[in-house]
């Protein structure tokens, strides 16, 4: 199934010819030719399907330029003192974990997971060999089994069933 991305819902903007040189500018790279055409066509927005690593994560958006919803520069500009230097964060999952886009010569295009909580995984290798890989490679959520759905209450020792 091939990946399709949903613009956010508030106020989405197309990305420019010169919002990608601005950026490629402050960060003193060329952004890979197939982030910079995402960005042009979509400038960010919520993929379906959404699932990476076997389904076990899933993206909930990517940045784009000044979104009200996922603003690319407001997250470089706050995770710049948490991440390396040799990554962009361009996505995030519903736990606020980053995806990243290597921008150092070593790791141009290669995608990262980024744990929030333990501020580490970026140096644990790519979970993807380019943008485009990533994307291609995205697939459906599996379900959740019964029993993680299971909202009965059996604390109190009383047999419902």
């Amino acid at each position: 199934m091939p990946t399709t991305i949903r613009p956010f819902f508030n106020e989405h903007r197309a990305a420019s010819e010169a919002d990608i040189w601005k950026l490629q500018g402050l960060l003193q790279v060329v952004l890979p030719e197939d982030y910079s055409e995402f960005l042009l066509k979509y400038n960010g927005g919520y993929p379906d399907p959404c699932g990476f690593r076997d389904g076990k994560e899933a993206v909930d958006h990517f940045f784009g330029f000044c979104q009200r919803d996922g603003c690319l520069w407001c997250t470089f500009f706050m995770t710049r003192d948490s991440l390396p230097d040799t990554v962009l964060p361009i996505g995030v999952d519903g736990f606020g974990n980053l995806l990243c886009l290597g921008i150092a010569k070593e790791n141009r295009g290669k995608i990262y997971f980024w744990d929030h909580e333990t501020s580490e995984s970026v140096d644990g290798g790519p979970i993807a060999e380019s943008f485009s890989a990533f994307i291609d490679s995205l697939r459906a959520v599996p379900p959740l089994p019964p029993a993680a759905l299971d909202t009965s209450d059996d604390s109190s020792g009383n047999d419902t069933g």
